[in-house]
């Protein structure tokens, strides 16, 4: 089982050489040193590494830690795979869990519901329950130690870090009040362990989940005093039955308290089947997703300016250069489609660059699937081509009677998806084979002596696939190949970090059936970087300004967006008021907008900002669609609109500074 490192403390940076693991990055600071998410470089595994400091944790912890682990096998532990010990270091190869500690959801802008904390309290009890049967009494419960993996319908808790775990029948040579004093049992202060000490600091936990703060707060004096002295006083708002189970647990008395953690178990699921039965249960029981964002006040829509369109927009784009502003449109007609170029123009009396000055437009003989703005220009990926619109210079390249001048870069025979490396040097192209159940991916890159400039083919992949994929291009040097797949529930996780659903809540309907989204990175030369299994289905994701995040809309759920970190790996779902249609990354956040125009902003870690009405309905018979959106200039939003029944639309322009938003400029 040994893997020899290079040294103990690599930078998050660097891989570790001559390991079997690839860091992907630092995720956060453990007890006794730090904790990595790594791949295994064949399989593309994903595990945490947590580095042991031989100062701050002993060969004799270290071993019993590692004793502990080997023994815990249950959904809902972190478990122990291998270990990693060489003359200059000490890891521990654990399950990686994607969804980040308890502790990060609690304290989200969206609250737990009442759901939620349920199903995360009986996840506990259960893993907790398991190692109570072996004797093992984990000492230091509280939401940092709980990890999460996101799941179809929510998360699966699992409990971490048994650094200080104590054996029970050790507990009575030991001495020592190591944990945290804002869940430690009375007992803890002065030395005493018991089983039932687990469970008093389950108990504040589950206060905290009902309640959304603890029973007791102040210093660690303080905090002793009231933990031993001061009674526990529940809101009535939390039901009885559940109030019940936590004031049993706070018991100041050990006696007086559950004695297993299977005694809680069974306490807790009988209150929440007396709580369906006197309850709705759609107000107990799944769908289990965050809840929606504190209620923000909605903006009436204002636009600075309004051109009317003749022709329903498919796609917009701006690009930015020294020069000035360009705004390209596209427009898919019955046979081809048609792209347009406007510079915009600064307006001497409105701030935000309005004004457009015609450049040109040309015919493409095909539909046009969107417009890529990069430094060279844009880029139109149409159903079997790519094309390059020049951004430097813009109208001299355009024709004497009109028509933009433009490069055909890549041609194929069948119909694709594609994406563009953020500067445009090298693109991806991705083609279904219904035949072969493959999809052949092509990277092209630009070299420079070729006739016009075009694109040549510098590495080609087969990747299996049952469905068609979706590309991006994550920064200058890697692409992710993105795939749903159907029913994973029986999937191994040797590709990535779909773990084992724990047992659904009574009577919650969940069948196990679910989908996942595979992940394959590569880099820019065709080279196989590793796998993602994320057991929930993510589609029409789009990259973000900050390299390996992407944000996609979560499949069957209509109000639910993804936030997916790839390195490392960390998955966040984003309840938003509305059923996103279109969605654009910005360099601040996300412009995400419904199908009638309602617009709402994000910031880079999914917080909301503020949300804008729908532009004004004319007629209850014609609605308003919004069909392309983009942005501009920091605080410029484009939205097309399109009204079908008169054949008539616009291009509204908004400026997002005349709104009463949390945008700082």
């Amino acid at each position: 089982m040994s893997n020899r490192l290079a040294r103990p403390d690599p930078p998050a940076s660097q891989p570790l050489k001559r390991s079997k693991y690839r860091l992907l990055g630092l995720v956060g600071q453990g007890q006794f040193g730090r904790v990595f998410c790594a791949s295994h470089r064949k399989t593309g595994r994903l595990v945490a590494l947590k580095e042991l400091d031989h100062q701050r944790f002993p060969t004799h912890k270290f071993l019993r830690e590692l004793r502990f682990l080997l023994s815990l096998q249950h959904a809902n532990i972190v478990t122990c795979q291998a270990l990693e010990h060489t003359r200059r270091g000490r890891y521990l190869v654990m399950d990686y869990c994607e969804g980040g500690t308890l502790r990060s959801l609690m304290e989200g802008a969206a609250p737990l519901t009442l759901a939620q904390g349920l199903k995360l309290m009986l996840d506990i009890l259960a893993g907790l329950s398991h190692a109570h049967q072996r004797s093992i009494v984990h000492c230091d419960i509280k939401p940092e130690n709980i990890l999460l993996n996101t799941q179809p319908r929510g998360w699966t808790a699992r409990i971490s870090d048994f650094g200080i775990a104590r054996l029970s029948r050790e507990l009575a040579q030991e001495a020592g009040n190591t944990g945290s004093p804002a869940y430690m049992a009375p007992e803890r202060f002065y030395g005493q362990y018991f089983l039932s000490s687990d469970l008093y600091a389950l108990g504040i936990l589950f206060f905290e989940l009902l309640l959304g703060y603890r029973p007791f707060s102040g210093s660690p004096v303080e905090l002793m005093s009231a933990h031993l002295n001061s009674p526990v006083n529940i809101s009535e708002v939390v039901p009885a039955e559940l109030s019940q189970v936590v004031l049993t647990a706070l018991q100041k008395l050990p006696a007086r308290r559950f004695q297993t953690a299977e005694e809680m178990l069974a306490a807790a699921q009988l209150a929440v089947e007396e709580l369906g039965a006197r309850l709705p249960l759609e107000s107990i029981y799944l769908p289990l997703l965050p809840s929606p964002h504190s209620s923000t006040p909605q903006c009436t829509f204002h636009s600075v300016e309004q051109e009317p369109l003749i022709a329903s927009m498919a796609s917009l784009a701006v690009i930015a250069s020294s020069a000035g502003q360009w705004l390209y449109r596209s427009t898919n007609l019955a046979c081809n489609g048609e792209i347009i170029a406007d510079q915009l123009m600064a307006s001497p009396t409105i701030p935000l660059a309005i004004r457009k000055q015609r450049v040109g437009a040309i015919a493409v003989p095909e539909r046009i699937q969107a417009l890529v703005a990069r430094p060279q220009g844009c880029f139109a990926i149409a159903s079997r081509s790519i094309y390059l619109l020049p951004l430097n210079p813009v109208i001299p390249a355009a024709s004497d009677d009109g028509r933009l001048l433009t490069r055909l870069l890549v041609q194929l025979d069948s119909e694709f998806v594609a994406t563009i490396a953020p500067q445009g040097n090298w693109l991806a192209t991705a083609a279904h084979q219904h035949e072969t159940m493959a999809t052949a991916i092509t990277i092209w890159r630009h070299q420079l002596g070729q006739p016009d400039q075009q694109f040549v083919a510098q590495a080609a992949i087969e990747h299996q696939s049952a469905s068609s994929c979706q590309i991006l291009a994550l920064d200058s040097r890697h692409l992710a190949v993105i795939s749903t797949l159907g029913d994973n529930s029986t999937e191994s996780s040797s590709t990535g970090v779909l773990s084992s659903s724990s047992k659904p809540l009574s009577g919650s309907g969940q069948s196990g059936v679910s989908t996942g989204t595979l992940i394959v990175g590569y880099t820019r030369r065709g080279q196989r970087l590793g796998s993602w299994l994320l057991p929930l289905a993510v589609d029409s994701l789009i990259s973000s300004a900050i390299p390996y995040r992407v944000l996609g809309k979560e499949a069957g759920c209509t109000d639910s967006m993804v936030l997916i970190d790839l390195k490392p790996l960390r998955v966040r779902r984003i309840r938003v008021n509305l059923e996103p249609a279109i969605f654009v990354a910005t360099a601040w956040g996300y412009v995400l907008a419904d199908r009638q125009g309602q617009l709402v902003l994000l910031d880079e870690e999914g917080q909301q900002l503020g949300q804008i009405a729908a532009p004004t309905v004319t007629s209850a018979d014609s609605p308003t669609l919004a069909t392309a959106i983009a942005t501009f200039s920091n605080f410029g939003v484009l939205l097309a609109t399109w009204q079908q029944a008169t054949q008539q639309g616009h291009i509204h322009t908004i400026d997002l500074r005349e709104f009463d938003l949390d945008l700082m400029f």
